[in-house]
């Protein structure tokens, strides 16, 4: 029985180193799955966060050129708008030159008598002024910085003989305020060595057979 144990037990010390090394050799396979395994996960956190920042950088990119393309077309606008207001001022002194020549074509080598026609209303600063050819008895008749005629409404110029005022026609104003009324002879209107003054008032648009509205600038003939 002793020699029957002793057997066994050799047996069984035999076999167990040979156990061991049969599992031994998996143990290199499961330490290379796991260290695989562990560089996959640590290569998709890796790759995850860089598509984050491309991500992330890609949109602070937009973001700011979306910032700079509306500073354009903001820019361009303003540009515009000083463009339109340069236009705009150009025009309004090209009238100014037009009028002007128009002023000093009409005083070459005559006998000019200059009448001057001042605001008589307290919150108009409009003022006119009355070219007379003594020798031809034409006359040009501008005013300056009349505002626009209201809706409805025109302004009349208008000459006093012998107390009666006559109407010399109906006239509009420029963006300017401004206005020029070539009138070609004054003697239609009557007697011109009786003419005692000039004036413009506010009347129904198409104008009035009588004065209805109040002097708005007027003049006493010299």
């Amino acid at each position: 029985a002793d020699v029957r144990r002793r057997k066994s037990r050799e047996i069984r010390e035999r076999m167990a180193p040979a156990k061991e090394g049969f599992f031994a050799g998996f143990r290199p396979l499961w330490l290379g799955a796991g260290a695989l395994a562990s560089a996959a996960l640590v290569f998709l956190v890796v790759t995850n966060i860089t598509l984050r920042t491309t991500v992330g950088e890609r949109d602070a990119v937009i973001s700011s050129l979306n910032d700079k393309l509306t500073e354009s077309e903001e820019r361009v606008e303003r540009l515009e708008n000083l463009i339109a207001t340069k236009e705009g001022e150009l025009g309004g002194l090209e009238t100014k030159l037009a009028s002007l020549e128009q002023v000093t074509d009409f005083m070459k080598d005559q006998d000019i008598v200059l009448i001057q026609l001042s605001s008589k209303a307290h919150d108009l600063k409009a003022s006119g002024r009355v070219l007379w050819d003594k020798n031809e008895h034409d006359a040009l008749l501008y005013c300056l910085d009349m505002p626009n005629a209201p809706e409805g409404k025109t302004y009349q110029w208008w000459v006093i003989i012998k107390g009666k005022p006559r109407s010399m026609g109906i006239f509009e104003v420029n963006d300017e305020g401004d206005s020029i009324v070539h009138i070609d002879s004054l003697k239609k209107f009557g007697d011109v060595k009786s003419i005692e003054a000039f004036k413009v008032t506010l009347e129904p648009q198409g104008g009035a057979e009588t004065p209805s509205g109040k002097d708005l600038i007027a003049g006493a003939s010299i």
